[in-house]
């Protein structure tokens, strides 16, 4: 039986979502909430019904799920007024900018058992999940990612927010917080205040880490290079889904690369359907706890 989902806001990324539902097999997109006339005709089907707030949707319909694609700042009010409801909720990241708001929602999910899924697609990358396990094989020397484009401008988001969060959280999966020091995070580009570039280092025991993010590179890239001894590497570009490595890793590569997987939304769908729960979904909200605590203490500096 198809789930009946609403998504909550109406932003363009908003409707990558509903093409993504709407090619899913195992939902079907009812509901729409947005405060605003313009954006909502973006959404032109006779079959959504759409609500100002989540109040309003709450009065007449009561979802199988809602999918939380809004404001930050909003996140943890929309998620506990739905969970109080007992409807399942996926939520877009950054999940919310306030530390002590995002430690409430991991106890819904945590110790309410209402699940609440997190769209990092890091980190529902099949394939780049596989990929841990060759990586850790071998000793790794030093780790270079960048994730950024040219956009999306914000006046309510910090670019930080919106493309830091991934490298920060995928790094904090593959690498304990707990071991990670010498953090360091530098803004080396900055526009009007709303296109910016940050250099984010620091260290896991004795790898050295380093990040370049923002809203203002040339082009979109999104790749991790990993170096390990004998200038040997490997690189995953997170856009393409493929992997290029140096001679040693060519044959577990390569059973990676032919490997059909699914699209990380497609794939975080179809675990929210069958409520596929585990102990990586956990990691993932505590992953997200600890890059929020880290951007919490470089813009109080």
């Amino acid at each position: 039986m198809k789930k009946k989902i609403g998504i909550v806001g109406c932003g363009s990324w908003s409707q990558i979502i509903q093409n993504s539902i709407n090619k899913n097999a195992n939902f079907e997109f009812k509901y729409l909430v947005c405060r605003n006339n313009k954006k909502r005709k973006r959404f032109n089907d006779k079959n959504i019904h759409v609500f100002e707030t989540i109040e309003d949707l709450l009065k007449e319909h009561i979802p199988d799920a809602l999918y939380v694609a809004g404001d930050p700042r909003t996140n943890y009010s929309t998620i506990k007024i739905a969970t109080d409801f007992k409807i399942e909720c996926i939520v877009e990241k950054p999940l919310c900018f306030n530390l002590n708001d995002l430690k409430k929602i991991f106890y819904i999910h945590k110790k309410r058992n209402n699940k609440i899924y997190i769209n990092l697609p890091n980190l529902n990358d099949q394939r780049f999940l596989k990929l841990k396990q060759i990586i850790f094989q071998r000793k790794i020397l030093k780790v270079n990612i960048i994730e950024g484009s040219r956009g999306p401008y914000r006046k309510n988001i910090d670019p930080i927010w919106d493309w830091g969060i991934h490298p920060l959280t995928t790094l904090f999966y593959l690498f304990d917080f707990k071991n990670c020091n010498n953090f360091s995070i530098k803004k080396i580009i900055d526009k009007n205040n709303i296109s910016k570039v940050y250099k984010i280092s620091f260290k896991y025991k004795n790898i050295l880490i380093k990040i370049v993010t923002g809203n203002y590179l040339k082009t979109k890239q999104r790749k991790v290079k990993f170096h390990f001894k004998n200038n040997e590497y490997l690189i995953f570009d997170f856009n393409t889904k493929k992997i290029k490595s140096s001679d040693k890793f060519r044959d577990k590569i390569s059973i990676l690369n032919n490997k059909e997987y699914p699209l990380p939304l497609e794939n975080l769908l179809n675990t929210f359907y069958k409520k596929n729960i585990s102990s990586n979904q956990v990691k993932i909200f505590e992953c997200g706890i600890d890059s929020t605590k880290i951007l919490n203490e470089y813009f109080k500096t």
